[in-house]
């Protein structure tokens, strides 16, 4: 069995590309959209924003993608938007870039220091509102050819100036041609969360909808199976998998590849674990009743008790709420 294992095929989402195909559609008949892409960790958001890319180009769409990072310090300030917006920044001759005021190619300076005159790059809150204006402009010079889609994924781990860009293009662009898709980490936004406040004022404002992305069902799971391994999987192999993976994409793969080393492989307990690292000693120690969402140590689909006593902690999706367990090893959902 392969360390890791992923199906060729595309499988299922017809709902959720349907929805996006259709922000595409009104994008292109002159209306601005905004959707905010959610789900947990694993649920298969980015090859769903891969494949949606695909079909945006093939109805003749722009597509710019930028992904945002996490750092272990410090940020990064407009980081998935000087990356989506790169392959635009050409010779001064030549692209979008080009037809744009001298005055507003200085202010894309601040993002893109070859663009700077030899007056050098401003750096004070009026230089601010002149980027986002800019970058707007480009947005829409673009727009005025054909539809642009621009894709911002893993949003919850944004800077605040990237937020704050975003926010500033999807309020200020209703009748351009452009389609704003941000990916998030549902399992990673609480509400103390920045990007909380962010999502909330979006979608109170109609400037944006929300659309979650939602486990497997069991005839995905097959699918996503037969797939993986070239033919129908056992049924009752794919009922435990579906079951201990909980409907998720990613722990399923990994839990098949893992079957015969008989342990949970560390990329996916570091998936299961690291909203528990993020939480200060008190939350992990608060008893409130929640219904967990790890999985097993073990990776057999099949399950298997254990002998171990020491307390392990579980959290509640969406509520970041924590209880203890007494095996460390079992972690399934009740």
């Amino acid at each position: 069995m392969p360390s890791r294992v992923s199906s060729p095929r595309f499988v299922g989402r017809a709902a959720e590309l349907a929805t996006l195909d259709a922000a595409v559609a009104r994008t292109a008949a002159g209306q601005s959209a905004a959707v905010l892409l959610a789900g947990d960790a694993g649920i298969g958001k980015s090859r769903l924003v891969a494949e949606f890319e695909r079909r945006a180009q093939d109805a003749g769409a722009e597509v710019l993608v930028g992904e945002c990072v996490e750092l272990t310090e410090g940020e990064l300030p407009y980081g998935p938007i000087v990356a989506a917006l790169r392959p635009l920044i050409g010779p001064a001759d030549d692209g979008p870039i080009a037809a744009l005021h001298p005055a507003v190619r200085g202010a894309l300076a601040r993002l893109w220091p070859e663009l700077a005159d030899s007056g050098g790059v401003e750096q004070d809150e009026f230089a601010r509102g002149q980027l986002f204006e800019a970058v707007h402009r480009v947005l829409a010079v673009l727009a005025a050819e054909r539809p642009v889609v621009l894709i911002i994924e893993d949003l919850h781990w944004a800077d605040r100036s990237t937020r704050d860009l975003l926010a500033f293009l999807i309020r200020n662009a209703p009748h351009e041609r452009v389609l704003f898709v941000a990916s998030y980490r549902t399992d990673e936004v609480n509400r103390r969360h920045p990007l909380h406040q962010f999502i909330s004022e979006l979608e109170r404002s109609g400037r944006a909808e929300r659309l979650t992305v939602p486990a497997f069902d069991l005839f995905e799971r097959r699918e996503q199976l037969t797939g993986i391994l070239g033919e129908e999987p056992d049924p009752r192999l794919a009922r435990r998998l579906h079951e201990r993976s909980e409907g998720n994409p990613f722990f399923a793969e990994e839990l098949l590849a893992a079957a015969d080393a008989g342990m949970l492989p560390d990329s996916l307990l570091d998936a299961l674990l690291a909203r528990v690292e993020r939480l200060t000693d008190p939350a992990r120690r608060s008893p409130s009743s929640a219904s967990p969402t790890l999985a097993r140590r073990r990776a057999s689909p099949t399950p298997s008790g254990s002998s171990r006593s020491q307390p392990a902690l579980r959290t509640a999706p969406g509520r970041n709420d924590l209880r203890p367990i007494r095996d460390p090893r079992r972690v399934v959902r009740s």
